[in-house]
């Protein structure tokens, strides 16, 4: 696998294919074993385009693809060809355009291309729709209300989803403001990790969906005007999907987090098993940064030689928190 960057030049990309392969015969090589190998190269249009609009790297995929080989390094046998055998070719590519590069067309013609769309709004109703159906059943023990309240999940989502990439568009400084069908996804897997007993009513399933949102589109943007944005996005599809009474009393996010339990002990040895973690709402802010407070006094005495002193501000502590979320 080969992930190419815009710091990829065609010296790296050739050391990297002749580091996977072995001499065959002569000037011949192949991959070890004689057997096939498949190259996949990822982010192919990334190559950095020079003052003539010419991708080197790239054009040296092209001979490499076209003439099975390309020309030693070596200067006792600098200007002779080096034939490879045995490699075939996989590439990907985001959509040119927003900062993005196109390949050469004479690389392009190399391929056989699929131009991958994303799915219609009904597909995505029906995919993440039956997902939320059968979180919130009566099977799993989920309220009528909050059975109800949850069949209007997948459109809201996908209207807040809609509008913040219609919006927000990638720029070259701002080349990481893509959403797509990965991040509509990373808001439903946040809501699945929140227990069914923990919503009890449709507020709280409302405050889970607003700070899963939050959480997905507006923490992965660089300027503090795009996160307003969102919240903007936010406040005007909640009364039209969730009324304006669920609005009203969502209008902040609520916080939710896995670290609040307290640890809990083995009843025959009485060792200590951990806290359970439990996605749930913060039972509030100096709560949330007692047990903060508490897992790093733990720390420090586990490891007298690497304590750190640290003083989680409240920026700090939502910092915290959203790097929790991230990795748990």
């Amino acid at each position: 696998r080969l992930n190419l960057s815009s710091a990829t030049t065609p010296h790296g990309f050739q050391k990297t294919i002749e580091a996977e392969i072995e001499r065959k015969t002569g000037k011949t090589f192949c991959p070890p074993g004689g057997k096939k190998m498949t190259v996949f190269i990822d982010d192919a249009s990334m190559p950095i385009v020079n003052l003539w609009g010419d991708q080197v790297t790239n054009e040296l995929t092209r001979q490499l693809i076209e003439m099975s080989g390309f020309y030693f390094l070596d200067k006792d046998k600098r200007g002779d060809f080096k034939s490879i055998e045995g490699l075939q070719y996989i590439g990907a590519m985001g959509q040119p355009g927003g900062g993005k590069n196109d390949i050469p067309n004479r690389l392009k013609s190399k391929f056989l291309t699929f131009n991958m769309v994303l799915p219609s709004t009904i597909s995505v109703d029906s995919i993440f729709g039956s997902i939320m159906k059968q979180k919130f059943s009566a099977k799993a023990g989920a309220k009528p209300a909050v059975m109800e309240l949850s069949k209007k999940l997948c459109a809201a989502t996908v209207d807040v989803w809609d509008k913040v990439k219609r919006t927000l568009l990638p720029t070259p400084l701002r080349f990481h403001y893509i959403f797509n069908m990965r991040d509509l996804s990373r808001v439903f897997q946040g809501i699945m990790e929140c227990p069914v007993d923990i919503v009890t009513d449709e507020t709280t399933l409302v405050a889970l969906w607003r700070h899963e949102n939050t959480r997905v589109f507006a923490d992965k943007l660089c300027r503090d005007q795009d996160k307003l944005h969102v919240e903007k996005v936010l406040a005007e599809f909640m009364p039209l999907h969730f009324g304006d009474t669920l609005s009203a009393d969502n209008k902040e996010t609520q916080w939710f987090c896995d670290f609040q339990r307290e640890v809990e002990f083995d009843e025959e040895t009485g060792e200590e098993v951990g806290a359970p973690k439990i996605y749930e709402p913060a039972y509030s802010w100096d709560h949330v940064k007692t047990k903060a407070y508490d897992y790093l006094r733990r720390y420090n005495e586990a490891y007298p030689a690497k304590g750190m002193n640290l003083v989680l501000f409240d920026e700090a502590m939502m910092h915290l928190m959203k790097i929790n979320r991230t990795i748990q």
